[in-house]
């Protein structure tokens, strides 16, 4: 009998489920799932852990080891009516699929959004749920509307950044729908509340990529056309729109301690744009134009950019 390369790979490692602990056998049952590509990965300072998120499952390593120490799946759809007839289509899904994390600035907790707009609060050493937020969600006391799969998907969350100011924390989370949000997630004990949303700063085009800077006071947001939108944070407006990129604009980063704005896109380009901040003469303008090419046969191809790392060492 002919075996897949997975199941090899499984023999070779003599990974067998008899005997060996809950934890090792959840791994090699698991073993089939992990070959989903990573939507992102990260570094919790705290614990000393890597996180590593698919679009059904998360999985914190040992930064020492690194061993499997949790596996975290079945991500349902909670508190959401549908109707028959979304039941019945091929579309309809009983675990929703995951499309953004992010900290909180100690570093213990941990958000997790998925495609239907809602956010999950976990705390990252017991993986215990604390709380979970959604703008289709009712206020406590009222009835559960009915949604379509369409309108859920409309609000699902493609960005999140944790923020702290004079004592509030809050979650700020980009939606396909062109829509960004402000939570405030100070207290865990409480229901959490919508502080501001906004809409229309991308013309109708979904929102590909976000990023906020706290020093600036600015939020940034690429579409899939290769606009982008600065947003002031305070009055949640709109204060300049970036050109630079021909397809979607798949990473956004803040340099530190500039006013500089670095993105990266599906045509393989790197644009670096000057922001408030800077020169009056140089704000909204894209300084420089980096391509990501590949030569082949005597011909450069774009290479399309899907994520970017910014280390900055300042002087």
């Amino acid at each position: 009998m002919l075996e897949d390369p997975l199941t090899r790979e499984i023999r070779r490692q003599n990974l067998a489920i008899k005997g060996s602990s809950e934890l090792e056998a959840a791994e090699v049952a698991k073993r089939r799932d992990q070959i989903l590509p990573a939507i992102d990965t990260s570094f919790c300072q705290t614990y000393k852990t890597f996180i590593v998120l698919t679009k059904d499952h998360l999985r914190v390593y040992n930064g020492k080891n690194g061993r499997l120490q949790k596996y975290m799946d079945g991500f349902k759809n909670q508190g959401t009516s549908f109707s028959q007839q979304d039941k019945e289509t091929s579309d309809y899904e009983g675990d929703v699929e995951i499309t953004a994390m992010c900290f909180d600035d100690p570093h213990r907790k941990i958000f997790i959004a998925d495609a239907h707009g809602t956010v999950r609060c976990f705390n990252i050493n017991s993986a215990a749920l604390i709380k979970s937020f959604s703008a289709t969600r009712p206020a406590p006391g009222q009835p559960q509307p009915s949604l379509s799969l369409s309108a859920l998907r409309a609000n699902e969350i493609c960005g999140m950044k944790y923020y702290e100011h004079d004592g509030t924390q809050m979650l700020i989370t980009s939606h396909c729908n062109e829509r960004l949000r402000c939570w405030d997630v100070t207290d865990d004990k409480v229901p959490t509340k919508m502080l501001k949303s906004v809409t229309g700063g991308h013309f109708n085009e979904n929102i590909a990529a976000m990023t906020m800077s706290g020093h600036l006071g600015l939020v940034a947001t690429g579409s899939f056309v290769g606009d982008i939108t600065v947003w002031d944070f305070e009055l949640f407006r709109p204060v300049g729109l970036l050109r630079g990129h021909k397809l979607a604009v798949r990473a956004l980063e803040f340099i530190p301690e500039h006013p500089l704005l670095v993105s990266a896109g599906s045509c393989g380009t790197v644009c670096v744009h000057a922001v408030r901040g800077a020169p009056v003469k140089l704000v909204n303008v894209c300084l420089g134009k980096f391509v990501n090419l590949e030569q082949d046969m005597n011909c450069h191809t774009n290479i399309g950019i899907t994520s970017a790392l910014i280390f900055y060492r300042g002087v």
